[in-house]
This record gives structure tokens, sequence and C-alpha cells, in this order.
């Protein structure tokens, strides 16, 4: 069946059963996280796939991939695999080096639950696979399962922290051979990083922070997502994390993906905490701070800062004079949750630049320059003042797609 007539045909089976229709009124979104379509129609060259426990019958290979969703497209480029269209992704969660690709991708929607994606949008673009995740709206899920086949990447619980499982497991599912020389470049650059930064990590802790709002934050340990891949470079965190396998508590519910336009409200992060990750309020930050000469706040893709992010924690009397006392390195991270090479490749850079810095710091100490400022409140002085840093309130996606944010992290936001 060619391309047009299966696109055809599907569409005819979706008016038909009233699929657009109903959803062309903006139903009610379902917050469940979607599991396999009941049914799905493989293609004419299909094979059997397990992904994150759940079979897929999928194409032999994938030729025109629609994903719906952050947590799957990002991957789905790290594997060079052929997608075709996306819904809207948050500037503030896309690498530098990811930029060009999102702004060529055609936008199905922004998949929020008050503007749901149309199927008919989907199908529009011819698909062969659809990539979901657990934040789709469970009735997408299934309408498009039901005639095409829709792998849904979960990335909560037990699949939250191993996000190089997920990239293998969407290699098998896309028949793409790039996981394992992915997996060599990740772990040649970390060794990278304990070679030249050796005496540094040695002497020096670090503490990962995140701020919800402008009085909860969460610190990250060496069982966090972020802590395994700062871990594989070398670090050793301050006291307070470090010794500790898993934080004060653990997720009871699923936690919306960080990465994810329905994951942009501000959740109570005691609910969501995960294994290495330490929930508390800006009172508490003290104790995380303790012995640190590098400090790492949650921050977008340009290492800017928000209320949402670190930008709290950079502003407070506690981060600042603690800075100036130690003269500690400070420094935007990026996302905390990463879902692919890419984004972690950015992770890591930030890294090497702080441990850099924290090497000549070492050599040299700074004084605060003529405004009074040591070199890491400045660095955040400049953040804050540029007018995508200003205008910042929460992450949000650009809901008329990437280019209408002119490719500039946070524009939107």
């Amino acid at each position: 069946m060619t391309g047009v007539s299966r696109r055809a045909v599907l569409l005819g089976a979706l008016v038909g059963g009233g699929v657009i229709a109903g959803c062309s009124g903006r139903p009610d979104q379902s917050r469940e996280t979607p599991g396999p379509a009941a049914t799905t129609a493989p293609s004419v060259t299909s094979r059997r796939v397990d992904f994150q426990g759940t079979t897929y019958d999928v194409p032999e290979r994938a030729r025109r991939i629609v994903t719906l969703g952050d947590a799957c497209l990002q991957p789905a480029l790290d594997l060079a695999a052929p997608v075709v269209a996306t819904t809207a992704v948050a500037p503030a969660v896309v690498p530098p080096s990811r930029r060009a690709a999102l702004r060529a991708l055609p936008v199905v929607g922004s998949g929020r639950a008050d503007d749901p994606v149309n199927p008919a949008d989907v199908l529009e673009h011819d698909p062969d696979l659809v990539l979901a995740t657990e934040d789709t709206d469970r009735r997408l899920v299934d309408e498009l399962g039901a005639r095409l086949p829709v792998v849904v990447v979960r990335t909560s619980g037990e699949h939250r922290r191993d996000w190089q499982a997920r990239v293998r497991g969407l290699a098998d599912v896309l028949g793409s051979d790039r996981a394992p020389a992915l997996r060599r470049q990740y772990e040649e650059r970390t060794a990278g990083i304990r070679r030249v930064h050796r005496d540094v990590l040695a002497s020096t802790r670090v503490v990962v922070l995140r701020a919800w709002d402008p009085t909860r934050i969460t610190a990250y340990g060496p069982q966090s997502v972020i802590g395994a891949i700062y871990s594989d470079a070398g670090v050793t965190f301050v006291p307070a994390v470090q010794s500790s396998r898993e934080g004060r508590a653990k997720a009871t519910t699923a936690a919306p993906s960080t990465t994810s336009p329905n994951g942009a409200a501000s959740p109570s992060p005691s609910a969501l905490a995960a294994p290495g990750e330490f929930p508390g309020t800006l009172a508490d930050v003290g104790r995380y701070l303790a012995g640190a000469g590098v400090i790492m706040l949650a921050s977008d893709y340009a290492g800017g800062l928000d209320a949402f992010t670190g930008g709290s924690l950079a502003n407070s009397d506690a981060v600042r004079g603690y800075v100036r006392e130690h003269d500690a390195i400070m420094r935007g991270a990026g996302v905390l949750a990463m879902t692919s090479y890419a984004q972690v490749d950015f992770v890591l850079d930030q890294l090497d630049s702080a441990l850099a810095d924290a090497a000549a710091r070492a050599d040299a100490p700074s004084a605060p320059t003529a405004a009074g400022l040591t070199a890491a409140e400045g660095w955040w002085a400049s953040v804050a003042s540029s007018p995508a840093t200003a205008s910042r309130s929460r992450e949000e996606p650009c809901s008329q797609g990437f280019d209408a944010c002119d490719g500039v992290v946070g524009a939107c936001l």
C-alpha cells in the first residue's frame, strides 16, 4: 500500500469511527499513564519487539515517525530516526545541538490538556510509527494505536534513572545501530573529564540543586538521574547526599517528565521525589551547601535560570553568602531529567566548565569585582539581567512551534 493510499485509509477509518469528530471539540484529557493500544495494525513487513516490558509490532524499519513528546523525540534524534513531525517542544529543554533539527520539524499541536492533538493532524504526515510518552493523552494513544503502531516511552518510576536503557530500547524499536557508538562516546567523554580534572575532583565536592518555587527545593545525590551521570564523570557529592543511597522520599505516583509540556506545573517535590532526590525548603539549603566547592543549579539549556529552576536559589541570601565566603563556583547545570545523549552532552559541558573554573580558582582565588560580586555572582547577575531570563515565569512549550521562538531558548517562556 502506498503512503498516500495508507493515509487515505487511516483518515477514512477515523472519520467513519467518529474519532475526528470526537477530538475536534477538546475532550477531557486523561492523565492516566497510557499503555499499549489494544490493537495495532502492523505493516506488511513488521517485527515484534519488547520495549520497557511491553510487546509491540513495529515496522521492520520505520520510515516516517511522528513523536508526541520531548521524551521520545530527543532519543529518536539521537538515533537519527526519520522523524517527520512532532508535538511542540519547550525551548528550555532543547540543547544547542538540536535547535536546527527542531526548526525543521512540522508541529502537530502542543499536546497540552487544553490543546489536545487531533489524530487527523498526526495522520496527515503519513506515519508508519508513532512514538508517545506516558504524558500523552490516553485517548489519543488508543485512537492512533488502533490504526498503526504506537510505542509508549516511560520515564517515571523504575524507568526514570536509566536514560541509556531507554535509548537502547528505542534503537531496537527503530532498527537503529547507533546506540553502541553513542554509549562509547559517552564513556569517552566522562573518562576524559575524570582524567583532565583528576586533581580538582579529588579535592572538590559538588552540590546539585533545583528550586521549584521561591521556597521549595530539591538536592540531588549520586542515585538521581543527573547524579549517576556526574558519578560517571568522577564527581563526589557533598556529605548531605553522597552517603545516602536514596532521597528522603520516594515517588508514590508517577512523576510528570520535566521535559514534557504537561509537566510544566510545579508539583510537590516531596510527592515526586525519586531515589537520590532530597526534597526540602529554602531553609534547608545551608545543610546541602556545606562542603560544596561547585554549586550546579537546574537551568534551561542556555544555562539560564528562573524561579522554577535555580533563580530563587541564586538570589537567596544563603547561596550568595556561601559563594562569597567559600569562593565557590556556581553554574547552570541544564535540565536535570535527561532523555538523550545530546542533552547529556550539554550537562557534561557545563560540569566540565565548572570544574575548569574550580581548578583555576584553586590556583588564584577570585576577589570581588568592583561591583562587589564574586565571579560566580557576576555570572548569575549577567544571566538574570538577560531579557529571556527576566521574562520567564514557568516552562511552557511554544505552541506556535520552535520557529516562533526565533530559536532562542526561553524566548517563549
